[in-house]
């Protein structure tokens, strides 16, 4: 899901948790962070 990134960051805020940034530089890395974020239910900014 896509969020703005003032809603993602007060609802981090709000819930106490942080909220990881990748730098993706390839597509293999992209699909690993991807697959990661998916299986812990976690927002990722990309």
């Amino acid at each position: 899901m896509l969020m703005n990134m003032r809603d993602l960051l007060a609802v981090a805020h709000a819930h106490h948790f942080a909220v990881p940034a990748f730098n993706i530089s390839s597509n293999m890395l992209l699909s690993g962070v991807m697959e990661a974020s998916a299986e812990a239910r976690a927002p990722v900014i990309l």
